[in-house]
């Protein structure tokens, strides 16, 4: 354990691994950040500042009944009863403790910078970025986002998204209780990178465990995991790091930061849009510490990556679940 404070709805990165406490995403970030792997700094809102939010307004017995009074088989009644729950968990007043320590946790983190920076706000479900149950973009995240009350709208929508129409389809598929998940909530320090993007220890097309599989673009990974560019493929072969294959797409277009809030698309030149957008020495960096990732968790792992310059960062680690 770090020397903080305990909070019992804020945890920092480095101070517990438990997912039933920070969720799957939090807890890998944690676990990175205590072994000193580059993870920008934050913290998360526990699953039980979620469970109070829930409890002080009454909204447990509410989704209860939006969800016993509905027909699994019929989309359309299952998109207006995850509506109806969704608009109860955004428009009900917050618990004054929850946002006394989203608060204070929030200005810690941002007085922590050496210039003012934004924060990136994304869901931890409990039941998230587990084997066999990825929960991959299920839920919200939401980037940029610069000040305290938006950070706090940002929380009740990552929230919210626990009940989004895929979302309850998908814990129902996989046999997952509703009432036994929890939405903790990351907040951490927004990059702003020259390029991000998304590394695999075994290639998740052909499961050749001897291969890293990268793909990368300029700018923001988000461009990467909503499918808004074709990135570039890079396969690298782990036993020397040496490139087997480099794929240079034609990313016309990066996302970014836009201004103190969320993010938007750029067109680029064609140069740019054609050049590599990983140099020889960021690739051989990012495979050296996935494939330290992949020993530590004893599993392929499925990793998002970013670089300021060549300064490294992870976002995320989780297990790749469709090998």
């Amino acid at each position: 354990m770090n020397d903080h404070t305990t909070y019992r709805y804020v945890s920092r990165f480095g101070e517990t691994t438990d997912v039933d406490v920070v969720g799957g995403k939090a807890a890998s970030l944690s676990r990175m950040a205590a072994s000193g792997m580059p993870v920008p700094p934050g913290h998360t809102l526990t699953a039980q500042a979620y469970r109070d939010h829930l409890a002080t307004s009454g909204l447990e017995s509410a989704i209860a009944a939006e969800l016993a009074g509905r027909d699994p088989s019929d989309y359309a009644a299952q998109a207006s009863v995850s509506a109806r729950i969704q608009t109860m968990i955004t428009e009900a007043p917050l618990p004054a403790e929850v946002v006394e320590e989203a608060r204070n946790a929030y200005r810690t983190l941002t007085a922590a910078a050496s210039d003012p920076k934004p924060v990136s706000v994304r869901s931890s479900a409990t039941a998230e970025d587990l084997p066999g149950a990825s929960f991959a973009d299920q839920h919200d995240t939401y980037l940029n986002v610069g000040s305290e009350q938006d950070m706090l709208r940002a929380v009740l929508n990552c929230w919210a998204s626990l009940w989004s129409v895929h979302a309850i389809m998908y814990r129902e598929a996989q046999n997952i209780a509703h009432h036994d998940v929890a939405m903790p909530v990351v907040v951490q320090h927004m990059l702003d990178p020259t390029v991000s993007g998304v590394a695999f220890t075994v290639n998740p097309v052909t499961a050749d465990a001897t291969e890293i599989v990268i793909n990368s673009c300029w700018g923001l990974g988000e461009a990467v995991v909503s499918g808004i560019v074709n990135p570039d493929h890079i396969v690298v072969s782990k036993e020397n790091l040496a490139v087997t294959e480099f794929q240079v797409a034609n990313k016309d277009l990066m996302v970014v930061r836009d201004g103190n809030q969320g993010t938007k698309q750029v067109a680029l030149p064609s140069a740019k849009a054609r050049a590599r957008s990983l140099s020889a020495e960021q690739i051989t960096s990012l495979c050296e510490i996935a494939s330290t990732l992949e020993a530590s968790y004893g599993a392929p792992q499925d990793i998002e990556f970013a670089f300021e310059g060549d300064t490294l960062s992870l976002l995320q680690s989780r297990p790749i679940t469709t090998l």
